[in-house]
């Protein structure tokens, strides 16, 4: 008996110390493969992210991966320039926000007269390529300077800042344009706001939060934040009061439609100041249940400025933040935290030594992780000029019934059933694809996956191509534009990490209209060889390996 049991225990300690073990990347880790220390020769102030999970980077440079830009560039999601975005010699001022559309082209706006040569003033908007979309075209555009531009649900574009015209029409600090650039004179502010305006927020209502350096609106008291209706009026029914302390950089909204403001406050002091607070969707009350604590710095660290400028608020409703600061609520967080969604510090999300300096911006890519940018030179005390891409939760996406696994060079699989249902449902006009693309042969090297996969039933412009080292997860995406066919698809995935698990699945996609996950296959990155196939498609699969 004793030797039995003895036995048993050898294979169990066998079997443990043979099965792979492998590390996955943990929230606010750097992403060590994005290409942030490329050699840009200044600073990166702003971002924004496409429908292809492309970045576009304004800033203060002249060069990215050693080739020339004028301050603005697309990059793709591990940091490589884009080509097929060339905007010439850019803007000749300063670019103090971006937006991008649904069809890809992007509004700049901020304080310049010519774009790549081009005359136009403060705001332009950019083909997918990068070029001037003559199209628009804003006459005159402000007698100032634009701070923020965003799209609202219509399709038609708002821009705030500070001026009192625009292309000769009276329009104090705010003003509504359609999409050919020209002004919509059925919004009217009035007299408006008395400064600045710098921040916008279109609610779900249609009715549009602002917050700046201004004190009333139309004459009525409005400390540095307000709301007004769709056609530009004050909505006298929201009332912040005279509790914000701060001019407000940015705004969020929940999933409650509770508003997240952050601001600029300066300290003489060195105590703790507030930067952060909720108000209220439905009064513009301060929600005191919303519990930040402080955000702080030293006198003499930086300066005796500390500020939150950038702002994300996640699906989870947490809330990224980043500024200039070096800690929240009595944590050490340079530049960068997490917070829950009641405003306390979410201990998960660690960036330990954070950036050398400050984050000015804060985007998201699809699959969760998070893009930083800013004035710095290391993050968490790795090299990381101006822009970093960071680990953010696993992205749970929607499963299929089947999930296979094979291993390279040895052929195996075994079925489960997901309990996470799809609910993939299109919020848009385009029809969704039916059916779901059949992924029945994946070839395997040691940093490569080639997939075979079926088309969907009806015509699909675009595959979604999802891979990651999560399960039912998505870390890496990748659209093709494969079209419709008859005929089996391929798809080639690189540079991928050697004797390392990844899950992979593909869906059709019709513009806004994502169709449902197909099977799931999992792999293991190791000697070369057809890793999985199954003879349920007319192909006759090529061999590359």
């Amino acid at each position: 008996m004793k030797i039995q049991t003895y036995v048993w225990v050898l294979c169990l300690l066998y079997i443990f110390l043979s099965f792979p073990t492998f590390a996955f990347a943990a929230p606010a880790d750097l992403d060590s493969t994005f290409n942030s220390s490329s050699g840009i020769d200044g600073q990166i102030v702003h971002t924004a992210v496409d429908s292809s999970d492309h970045i576009i980077i304004y800033g203060y440079f002249s060069t990215y991966d050693s080739l020339n830009f004028s301050g603005l560039a697309r990059i793709d999601k591990d940091g490589l320039i884009d080509p097929s975005f060339d905007p010439g010699t850019s803007a000749n001022g300063t670019v103090e926000a971006l937006a991008v559309q649904s069809d890809r082209k992007v509004i700049i706006a901020g304080d310049f007269d010519s774009f790549d040569g081009d005359s136009i003033i403060d705001i332009a908007r950019l083909n997918a390529d990068g070029s001037l979309d003559s199209s628009f075209d804003p006459g005159l555009s402000s007698n100032g300077i634009i701070y923020d531009v965003v799209v609202l649900q219509s399709g038609k574009i708002l821009v705030a800042g500070q001026f009192s015209s625009f292309n000769s029409i009276s329009a104090n600090n705010i003003v509504l344009l359609n999409q050919d650039g020209s002004v919509d004179t059925a919004f009217d502010v009035a007299t408006g706001p008395n400064e600045s305006v710098k921040a916008l927020l279109e609610q779900p209502d249609g009715k549009i939060v602002i917050g700046g350096n201004f004190t009333t609106f139309n004459a009525q008291s409005r400390q540095y934040l307000a709301r007004i209706e769709s056609d530009g009026s004050l909505d006298t029914s929201f009332i912040v009061g005279s509790s914000i302390e701060f001019p407000v950089y940015s705004l969020a909204l929940q999933s409650t439609n509770n508003i997240i403001f952050v601001g600029l406050f300066y300290n003489d002091s060195g105590v703790e100041d507030i930067q952060i607070g909720r108000l209220l969707a439905d009064t513009g009350t301060l929600d005191s249940s919303f519990n930040p604590g402080g955000v702080a710095t030293d006198p003499g660290y930086w300066s005796n400025t500390v500020s939150i400028e950038a702002l994300k608020v996640l699906d989870t409703d947490q809330i990224l933040i980043g500024g200039q600061f070096r800690e929240y609520n009595l944590v050490t967080r340079n530049g960068i935290a997490r917070l829950q969604a009641d405003g306390t510090l979410d201990t998960v999300f660690d960036p330990g030594t954070g950036v050398d300096y400050a984050v000015k911006s804060i985007s998201l890519l699809s699959n969760n992780q998070i893009i930083i940018a800013g004035n710095y030179y290391t993050y968490n005390d790795s090299a990381s000029v101006s822009i970093s891409k960071l680990e953010g939760d696993p992205l749970v996406e929607q499963g299929s019934d089947e999930e296979i696994e094979v291993s390279s060079g040895n052929n195996s699989s075994s079925g489960f059933t997901s309990s996470i249902s799809n609910v993939n449902t299109p919020s848009c006009s385009d029809s969704t694809p039916v059916g779901v693309p059949d992924l029945f042969q994946v070839d395997v090297a040691s940093d490569r996956a080639i997939l075979y996969f079926s088309p969907v039933n009806t015509p699909a412009p675009n595959y979604l191509v999802s891979y990651s080292q999560y399960d039912n997860a998505f870390q890496h995406s990748v659209f093709t534009n494969q079209g419709y066919s008859s005929g089996a698809l391929v798809f080639t995935i690189d540079e991928l990490q050697p004797n390392t698990t990844y899950f992979m699945k593909v869906r059709g996609q019709n513009g806004c209209a994502p169709g449902h996950w197909g099977n799931q296959v999992k792999i293991t990155t190791a000697k070369k060889g057809v890793a999985y196939y199954r003879p349920v498609y007319a192909f006759s699969p090529i061999r590359l390996f």
